[in-house]
């Protein structure tokens, strides 16, 4: 009977360093996902240049440049691949690769 007791107190108390372990990282993102806000809002301004500087790129019907022409020769394609290079991200960036592995065969 001792020895069921003393198991069940070590369990209680992994609980609660876990507890205390997820409570930091709640604490962490909190302050992460607010630091990633005020970031947003300082670049609100540079985003609103740059639509205004694209529509009236696009607003501007004349303009040729071979950038904004549709290729016919399409042996050649370009794949831009973001994915993260922190923790915490779970399987995003396994998934990212695995989907250009099969971009890149089709």
């Amino acid at each position: 009977m001792a020895g069921n007791q003393r198991v069940y107190k070590q369990r209680i108390r992994s609980t609660q360093t876990l507890q205390k372990v997820f409570r930091a990282m709640e604490l962490i993102a909190s302050s992460r996902i607010g630091q990633a806000r005020r970031n947003a809002q300082e670049a609100s301004p540079y985003d609103h240049a740059l639509s205004q500087a694209v529509a009236a790129l696009g607003s501007y019907s004349r303009f040729e440049h071979p950038i904004t022409q549709e290729r016919t020769d399409t042996n050649r394609v370009a794949i831009l691949v973001v994915t993260s290079d922190r923790g915490m991200a779970g399987a995003y960036s396994a998934t990212i690769l695995r989907e250009t592995g099969r971009l890149i065969e089709e």
